[in-house]
């Protein structure tokens, strides 16, 4: 026992002098943790390599993840508040979009409408994201004309977010045939696997459980084949497969 621990004050010592040397901070610290083996090398840990490991990019992502578990609307209430204050399109957008991505729908629509209004509604990214917002809080036919009326005025326009949302619109009206085609061209070229899981979704809610089983199945195949930071990117619609071929088994 007396070995185990010898060897583990100086493994610890020797790796609090390494880290001092290479990031200079030998004086006074090497003194102390030469002289104060345990004692001096937990001090220049809690002193020196700590606080170095709760600023690196890691440390930052799961502090603001356990920021935003505790407390989801956190970061929602600084856009808001930046958005009333500016009173900028920018800030507007931003806010809209957080309230999509919370699941609020009908406040993004709301506070897209209000931009829709401005200056700069033709902007295409504007339009863009209005278009989503109307999708997202189930106004299907509206999101139809809005995006056939942005064809129109941008005809070399190319957005596979807008072409997705396009079909997500037409199966909201239960345009079945005309939404499996537009699902169709998407999926071949949209990045990630959120079309095709759309696309399952909706085949799915037709009936055609065969056909949205094999869609649910390559992504789960793509999904677990990939880095894990590909998964975390899209972590949202690998568990809607893996959870939808559950349903359909």
């Amino acid at each position: 026992m007396f070995w185990i621990y010898t060897i583990g004050v100086m493994g610890l010592m020797v790796t609090m002098i390494i880290h001092a040397v290479r990031n200079g901070k030998t004086f006074p610290w090497l003194y102390v943790i030469v002289f104060l083996p345990l004692v001096g090398s937990i001090a220049y840990f809690i002193a020196e390599v700590l606080p170095e490991m709760m600023r690196s990019p890691d440390a930052q992502k799961l502090k603001t993840a356990a920021m935003d578990r505790a407390d989801p609307e956190r970061h929602l209430r600084g856009l808001r508040q930046q958005a009333d204050l500016s009173n900028s399109t920018h800030d507007k957008q931003a806010l809209a979009e957080e309230y999509l991505r919370l699941g609020r729908a009908d406040e993004g629509l709301a506070v897209y409408r209000d931009i829709m209004g401005g200056p700069f509604s033709d902007d295409p990214r504007l339009q863009l994201g209005f278009a989503r917002a109307l999708v997202e809080a189930g106004a299907f036919a509206e999101c139809q004309a809005t995006l056939d009326n942005f064809q129109k005025e941008n005809p070399s326009y190319k957005s596979p977010s807008g072409h997705l949302t396009y079909a997500r619109a037409l199966a909201g009206q239960g345009k079945a045939d005309e939404a499996i085609t537009e699902f169709e061209d998407v999926v071949k070229y949209y990045s990630g696997p959120e079309a095709r899981a759309h696309y399952a979704l909706f085949l799915e809610q037709i009936g055609r459980r065969d056909d949205a089983r094999a869609h649910f199945t390559q992504i789960v195949k793509v999904m677990e084949s990939s880095p894990a930071h590909v998964r975390k990117l899209h972590k949202e619609w690998f568990q809607t497969a893996k959870t939808a071929l559950q349903r359909l088994a």
